[in-house]
């Protein structure tokens, strides 16, 4: 699976929405601050929703696990 950081921005948005429909599967790490209306379009696009912060390592880890692949378009 891959992990999108920042997928809730321009860039993350296209992202995923393009390894969705190239049917890879795909997470997005989200925080909880995240636009609740850009969640639901993530979610409604079958993008699987991970909760961390970048700030956090343990959340990150747990992100992580069973990730193949990291994608970032956080700055």
């Amino acid at each position: 699976m891959d992990l999108v950081v920042g997928a809730t921005g321009i860039l993350g948005t296209e992202i995923v929405q393009r390894l969705a429909a190239a049917g890879r599967p795909v997470a997005a790490l989200v925080r909880p601050t995240s636009d609740a209306s850009k969640l639901e379009r993530l979610n409604t696009a079958g993008i699987t929703l991970v909760h961390g912060d970048l700030k956090e390592r343990p959340t990150l880890d747990a992100c992580c696990r069973g990730i193949s692949t990291v994608i970032s378009t956080a700055s």
